[in-house]
């Protein structure tokens, strides 16, 4: 987990300036960024970042009532995308994403919750959750991130499938994305640039910088 070395700077910056004035400030107020009100479905990845053959088959929707506020966010949206290849029809990848009050608000449920909950070994990991060696993609966008892929027991459904989540704090949201990997469905470069759109699509709806 990490955080982007413009955020360091801001941070800082605000730390000084409260020290300036007088310690007028919370230490909880320096994570507080007003971020730009925005409609959240323009936050939410669709197939242009996907690999081809690869579409959305679910467009982005409310959880289930039993399930909103769960994380302790105030509003969240999920979508599906799905592979319509030969021999890679059951594979798919699901965004969520969770929008909270404050900046603080969005780390905490990262640190408390997703980096932790995202990543559970069950009994039916037969791998367990790691960074594989070949992973080289990390986001300049993103406050906070973790990124790990395992492997799973389909049990009489079919055979084991390798499995990726990438969960990144981004201001006051958190995105997860949930995704199979194969050679010839998804691979780890694909899902690299699938992440790169996520950024792309949070800095200019956001207007978080990536220096």
């Amino acid at each position: 987990m990490t955080m982007n070395k413009h955020r360091m700077r801001r941070v800082m910056a605000l730390w000084c300036l409260c020290v300036l004035i007088g310690g007028g400030c919370h230490i909880e107020d320096l994570g507080k960024t007003p971020t730009p009100t925005v409609d959240m479905h323009a936050l939410m990845i669709d197939g242009s970042a996907f690999p081809p053959d690869w579409s959305v088959c679910m467009n982005p929707l409310p959880p289930p009532e039993r399930a909103q506020g769960e994380h302790g966010e105030i509003e969240s949206l999920q979508t599906q995308l799905c592979h319509e290849g030969t021999g890679c029809e059951t594979f798919g990848a699901e965004q969520r994403l969770y929008r909270y009050r404050s900046e603080i608000e969005a780390r905490r449920a990262f640190e408390s919750d997703f980096s932790t909950s995202e990543f559970l070994h069950h009994n039916s990991v037969l791998i367990p959750w790691h960074v594989p060696e070949q992973w080289v993609y990390h986001s300049r966008v993103g406050d906070l991130q973790r990124f790990a892929c395992a492997q799973m027991d389909m049990g009489p459904v079919g055979p084991p499938e390798w499995r990726c989540k990438a969960v990144v704090q981004y201001d006051q949201y958190v995105s997860a994305l949930n995704t199979n990997l194969s050679p010839e469905c998804m691979t780890l470069d694909q899902l690299g640039r699938v992440l790169v759109g996520i950024d792309e699509r949070m800095a200019l709806y956001l207007g978080i910088g990536t220096d």
